[in-house]
C-alpha cells in the first residue's frame, strides 16, 4: 500500500489543478470512476472471485491508485481543461479606449 502513495498524492494535485481553473466537473469524474468505477467493483471481484479472498480488498486499493493516476496524468497532459475560462474575457484595448473617452468628455 505505501508504494502507491505517490500514486494517491498524484491525483490529489491534478484534481486541485482541475478545480482551480474551473474544471470542477473533471475532478468530479475523476473521484467517481476512481472510487465507484474501478476501487469497487475491483475490491469485490478480487475478493469474491479469486483465491485472494480478504486480501483481494487490499490489492484493489494500489491497482485502483495506479490505474487512477495514470488516467489522471494522461487527462491532464491532454491540456483540455486549460480552455475553460472562470470569468468572462476582457478586452484590454476596448477598455482603455472606453476609459480616455470617458475622461476626455
Amino acid at each position: 500500500m505505501s508504494l502507491t502513495f505517490g500514486f494517491i498524492g498524484l491525483q490529489i494535485i491534478i484534481n486541485g489543478v482541475f478545480q482551480g481553473s474551473g474544471n470542477t466537473f473533471h475532478s468530479m469524474i475523476l473521484s467517481i470512476v476512481s472510487l465507484w468505477v474501478l476501487q469497487f467493483p475491483l475490491a469485490y471481484i478480487l475478493s469474491k472471485h479469486t483465491v485472494l479472498a480478504e486480501t483481494g480488498i487490499w490489492w484493489a486499493f494500489p491497482i485502483s491508485n495506479i490505474i487512477m493516476a495514470i488516467i489522471a496524468v494522461s487527462w491532464f497532459l491532454k491540456g483540455t481543461w486549460k480552455s475553460k475560462r472562470i470569468t468572462p474575457e476582457i478586452k484590454i484595448k476596448e477598455k482603455i479606449m472606453e476609459e480616455t473617452k470617458i475622461e476626455g468628455s
